[in-house]
């Protein structure tokens, strides 16, 4: 993943796109808007189809039971503010942060209206800011907010479920209330 400008919106709206350019072994997306001065690139990147493993369900109620909640939907943004962050409403997707000495699970909310086959890219936004608080019962310092583009690589291979989990080390897994869809 490569970070282009950072999105910053003018009064009134901003419309942004996400475009995906299927290869022969890879798929290449952007994320952009476009401006008075044309296109304006915000992050790009690419997939590569791996084999995956076959992922094990994770008990998603005893990782909530387990998990202590650090923030919630006011507090989180509050956090991102403070560190210079300024998420819009329609970015303003994490509900719920718990955490645990290595792990976190992050409650999100999305209008609902994505299909199979797409991550708007608010929700995938929200999802990598999980790296924010494995491991954490408060905010990071102002310069210590990780980066998810950090991440050596990202794997998706299913349907994305309605929760996930981030554990620094380990193999993802999907809970197991969305291991059917």
């Amino acid at each position: 993943m490569v970070w282009g400008r950072a999105i910053e919106l003018p009064e009134g709206e901003l419309a942004l796109y996400t475009a995906f350019r299927p290869g022969a072994d890879e798929l290449t997306f952007e994320v952009y808007s476009e401006a008075g001065e044309g296109r304006v690139t915000h992050v790009r990147g690419s997939v590569v189809a791996a084999a995956g493993p076959n992922l094990a369900p994770v008990d998603l109620d005893g990782l909530r039971d387990r998990l202590t909640p650090v923030r919630d939907r006011a507090a989180a943004y509050a956090d991102y503010q403070a560190a210079g962050f300024g998420y819009g409403p329609s970015f303003q997707v994490v509900d719920e942060i718990r955490s645990g000495p290595r792990e976190a699970l992050l409650r999100l909310s999305g209008d609902g209206s994505q299909t199979a086959a797409e991550v708007p890219p608010a929700l995938l936004d929200g999802a990598l800011r999980a790296c924010h608080w494995a491991g954490r019962t408060a905010a990071p310092g102002p310069a210590n907010w990780p980066s998810p583009s950090a991440s050596a690589r990202s794997r998706c291979s299913a349907r994305c479920p309605p929760s996930a989990t981030c554990t620094p080390g380990s193999s993802a897994r999907r809970p197991e209330s969305a291991a059917s869809t």
